[in-house]
């Protein structure tokens, strides 16, 4: 858990970063990475695994971060939660066919894969969509905001959408291996470990595939927040995707 002095410390040299890996079934957990920014540097504050939103939620909150980065693609409307999941597309304007306008920059310009977002992408994919939306509405809820694209005023609280995966590639340099495997993982541990410190001490050494990601999307909160970030796509055509710039050593 957090050390809220800690905290309160580290708000003056600009804040906390949250990143969060949706689950894809009400039954797994939420993975939530804290990290704080001290001198425009990243330390690792936190990795939790948490059953349920309203716990996930209570834990970022408690943690007041001036940016959240989402591991789930971002609703068009504020009613996305409450609909039917083929009829957000129409409700809310989305191409019924093909993908979004991030997701088909982030092939066509880095060569980076992605899950498409559509009514009807594969089941638990669509669960996840889901799961994702109910978070981003109750961080609305609570003051959050989705950005459009850099970021604006210091005071102002933020939710971006991020792909570890993205984020891992783009940082790499070189490629990278199945985070299904261990090489895969230990490769990317070694990614994050050059932009953060405190990732390695024994109580925070992390091992499964969702806390890297979960790590990695702090961290791209973190480089978003510094101005080190690409934004793909467009608000109204999809919303903006959060990548950042290749090998973007601080």
């Amino acid at each position: 858990m957090l050390e809220m002095s800690y905290l309160q410390r580290s708000v003056s040299f600009g804040g906390a970063f949250v990143g969060v890996d949706v689950p894809g079934s009400e039954t797994k957990p939420f993975f939530v990475a804290v990290l704080i920014s001290t001198e425009e540097k990243a330390h690792l504050i936190s990795v939790e695994q948490l059953i349920g939103l309203e716990r996930a939620i209570d834990f970022i909150l408690q943690n007041k971060p001036c940016a959240i980065a989402i591991d789930a693609p971002q609703p068009l409307c504020s009613r996305a939660h409450e609909l039917q999941f083929e009829e957000f597309f129409k409700a809310c304007g989305w191409a019924r066919n093909g993908l979004r306008e991030c997701e088909r920059e982030l092939i066509q310009r880095f060569k980076i894969r992605c899950f498409p977002t559509t009514p009807t992408t594969f089941a638990s994919f669509r669960r996840l969509i889901l799961i994702g939306w109910r978070l981003y509405a109750k961080l609305i809820s609570h003051g959050y905001r989705i950005a459009k694209g850099k970021r604006r005023g210091k005071l102002e609280r933020w939710l971006i959408e991020v792909y570890p995966h993205a984020t891992f590639v783009m940082l790499a340099g070189s490629k990278l291996h199945p985070k299904a495997k261990a090489i895969g993982r230990a490769q990317r541990l070694a990614i994050l470990e050059r932009y953060i410190s405190g990732i390695l001490r024994p109580q925070r050494i992390t091992r499964c595939a969702d806390e890297l990601d979960a790590i990695a999307a702090a961290l791209t909160a973190f480089l978003w927040w510094h101005g080190k970030c690409i934004i793909l796509g467009s608000p109204k055509k999809g919303g903006c995707l959060v990548i950042p710039k290749a090998h973007n050593l601080m």
